[in-house]
């Protein structure tokens, strides 16, 4: 297999073209196989359902490391789109409520479950006290659980700008349950962005454009997803951030856990 350049890198991946119409996501040479395999699954399951994520061929071996061979969606990320044109922002933003709200339109039983994966992130907690991991268990367990398909880990960075319109990618994290936790994880990301800033008045910035984008994609979302799922009142977002925060904080991203600790700290 012969790869092109590469056009994208993330903190598990390098992304590298395979012509105009296939990418090679290439996993970090340790990735468990079994959760690039459940990628793999989830975006193809959603990806039959209908719903505007890139189609996926096969799993593949390379240098001793593993990749998953996707169509390649052309056009920027969100986040550089943003940068690029500040004043295309709300547009930007209502764009991308809508195609969350389409993703929690539908519901596909073979995902696997939200709960059971806040569960096992909070309970691999160590950095939290046990009374702390265990108020954060009860706290999860007062809060619906639901059957939506939920991205996981919908941001600026997840989400490609394509001619026929938004595509989600980047679904390691997909799964079923409450479209609310879903929505809590995104406000909490836009909420964190700037402290993937090393230079303050570039970090002044990120924090401004994605307050703006965060207030105008939480009001188009409302407006969209309607009553139904519970969205109304800022509470439910409120009390899903603190679970979502602490899942976050399983993940080690190092510019965010003083954050991170301190949301999940001030929420109990």
């Amino acid at each position: 297999m012969e790869l092109g350049e590469l056009i994208g890198r993330g903190y598990q991946c390098d992304v590298f073209a395979l012509g105009e119409d296939k990418v090679l996501k290439v996993f970090k040479p340790r990735a468990d196989r079994s959760w690039i395999e459940r990628e793999f699954q989830v975006t193809r399951l959603l990806h039959g359902a209908g719903l505007p994520v890139p189609a996926v061929f096969d799993i593949v071996e390379l240098d001793g490391r593993t990749g998953i061979v996707y169509e390649r969606i052309h056009g920027p990320l969100i986040s550089d789109a943003v940068l690029a044109s500040p004043g295309q922002l709300e547009s930007l933003a209502r764009g991308m409520a809508e195609l969350h709200a389409a993703i929690h339109s539908v519901s596909i039983k073979e995902l696997p479950s939200q709960r059971a994966r806040f569960v096992r992130r909070i309970k691999g907690l160590l950095v939290l006290t046990r009374e702390e991991r265990e108020a954060l268990l009860g706290l999860l367990n007062r809060l619906p659980d639901g059957n939506a398909a939920c991205h996981g880990d919908l941001n600026l960075n997840n989400v490609i700008v394509s001619p026929k319109g938004m595509v989600a990618i980047d679904w390691d994290n997909g799964c079923r349950g409450n479209p609310v936790a879903d929505v809590a994880r995104t406000v909490l990301l836009l909420n964190n962005a700037h402290c993937h800033s090393t230079d303050s008045s570039q970090r002044e910035t990120v924090q401004v454009l994605a307050r703006r984008f965060r207030n105008e994609y939480l009001d188009a979302y409302f407006k969209m997803a309607g009553g139904g799922l519970d969205l109304r009142t800022a509470a439910s977002i409120v009390e899903w951030i603190i679970p979502v925060a602490a899942v976050r904080l399983d993940e080690n991203i190092v510019q965010e856990q003083s954050a991170l600790l301190e949301t999940v700290r001030k929420g109990l």
